[in-house]
Parts: C-alpha cells; structure tokens; sequence
C-alpha cells in the first residue's frame, strides 16, 4: 500500500511541476549556459561524491549510507523552487534547473546508484531503475507540459487538484514511516545529524558569501536552493521499489526533515531583504512537496 501511494505521489508531483512550466521559463533560464552546467556537476556528482566519501569515512551502517547515497543522487526537490520564490531568487533559472534535473536525473541517479552497488559486489540495478524512473518521473512531467502548452487554462485547474494530491500523500507517507520506522529516528548518533545539517546549508554558503560582497545574488539564491533540496519523492520511490531495509527510511525521513526546515528558515530570513529581480524573477505559487 505504501509503494503505491510512493508511486502516485512522484507521479502527481512530477505532473505538477510540468503543468507550472512554460516556454517562456526554460528560455530565460538557459540563457546561463555556463552557470548552468556549474549547477548540473554539482547536484550530479559533487553532491553524491562527498556523501559516499562521507559515509565511508565515518563507517555508517549499510542501510544509513544506503539510503543518504539515495537521497544525494535524486536531485531537484520541487520544493526548491517554493524556497528560491521566498527568498525572491532568480526564478528562471531556478526553473531551468529545476527540469534540467529531472532529466539529466533519469540517467544519473541508475547509475551512480549501480556504481556503488557494483563498489560491494553487488548486481547493477541500472535497468530497472532507469525505467522506473522514466514511467513515474519522465512522462508526468512531460505529460504536465504538454497540457500546459496546448491548454493552458485546463492546466492552472489541474494544478490545484494534483498539488493537493501530492501535499496529502507526502503527509500521509510520512506519517506512516513515522509510526513504523520512527523510533530508527531516534537511534542516529549526533555525527549523522551533523553530517545532514551540513549537507542541507553548504549549498547555501554562497548566498551568504555574495551577500557579503555587496553583488547581486539573484542567481546564487536559484542555484543554492533548487541544489539544497534533493528530491524526497524520488528517493521514496527508490527505495520501496528496489531496496528492503528499515535503515534507508529513516535516513531519508531524517535528511528530508533538515532540507525542509533549515532552507525554509534561511529563505524566510532572506525575504526582507529587498525586491526580486524584475527582469529575470517570475514570483509564482509552487504548491509541491519535495
């Protein structure tokens, strides 16, 4: 029961976010090429290369390092962009990024994953997962922009309706691993939490940095938020679909807790601090969950 409404969750999310998107946004934010390939090596490789060194250097668990090396290859959160909204980022390449990530992720997280799994001797999942992720990821989202495209009023109606959708399994998901793996929860040692925390606000380091000098910091805000939040739904999916371990639960129900509060706090902070980019900014409700 739980794989399915999984299921139904990164369908209805991924649907969502292609319902959102126009033309208009993937234009404007391709016009950063560069920062934008930037953007893609870090979420793609430098992210899941420091948790795999990470948790290979503090010798967690199989099921903790499993479920963190998920978490880390499952990029882009659509939360990040709600994040990025808040903090009056640059929203046209957050939103670029944003689908970037969910296609440059169809191919990278089977593949980091089989790699790491062929470090312990084990079978290459590449195949399976690749599909998987192309039948409850892929074809939302495109499905979600190709309504946008040819109905847009049609669009903006089913945006509601799969935005409470998704909103309402996440919760109901979350609850329910709460009550069965909860108490895993309370049996990390502080150097996970540790671990976790930094992994949420480095990210966010080069806001602050920015900030500092006094430049502009629309386009580090996009980049910073939309890389914090990994995509929670995706990673669930992985592992009800392909793994079995209590461990790896509790592992992403801990990292989703840290990227939804610690990045919520900090672009709520950041908020007061003056006008979104005009020319390049477009503030608009983003109703899903990570």
């Amino acid at each position: 029961m739980q794989s399915i409404a999984i299921a139904l969750l990164v369908v209805s999310m991924m649907a969502t976010i292609g319902l959102e998107l126009t033309i208009e946004d993937l234009r404007r934010g391709l016009a950063w090429r560069r920062t934008l390939a930037l953007a893609l090596i870090g979420n793609v490789l430098l992210i899941p290369a420091m948790v795999y060194g990470m948790t290979i250097a503090l010798s967690l668990p199989a099921g903790l390092a499993t479920g963190l090396l998920i978490c880390a290859v499952a990029p882009g959160g659509p939360t990040g962009l709600l994040f990025s909204r808040i903090a009056r980022a640059n929203m046209g390449f957050a939103t670029a990024l944003q689908v970037l990530l969910a296609w440059v992720g169809l191919f990278s997280a089977p593949l980091l994953l089989s790699l790491a799994a062929e470090q312990h001797g084990e079978a290459s999942l590449f195949w399976p997962m690749f599909r998987t992720l192309a039948l409850f990821q892929l074809l939302p989202l495109a499905a979600g922009m190709t309504v946008r495209a040819r109905a847009p009023e049609l669009a903006k109606r089913l945006v509601k309706v799969l935005g409470i959708t998704a909103n309402a399994l996440l919760a109901l998901i979350i609850i329910s691993m709460i009550l069965l793996r909860g108490h895993l929860l309370l049996e990390q040692g502080p150097a996970v939490h540790v671990l976790l925390i930094g992994l949420v606000m480095l990210p966010l380091a080069p806001i602050l940095v920015v900030k500092l000098l006094g430049r502009e910091s629309a386009l580090v805000t996009a980049f910073g938020f939309v890389t914090t939040v990994r995509n929670l739904s995706v990673s669930l999916l992985l592992a009800a679909s392909f793994f079995d371990d209590p461990a790896i639960d509790a592992a992403l129900l801990l990292w989703g807790f840290y990227m939804m509060v610690l990045p919520a706090l900090f672009a709520a902070a950041m908020r007061p601090g003056g006008a979104p980019d005009q020319v390049h900014a477009r503030s608009r409700e983003v109703s899903v969950p990570a």
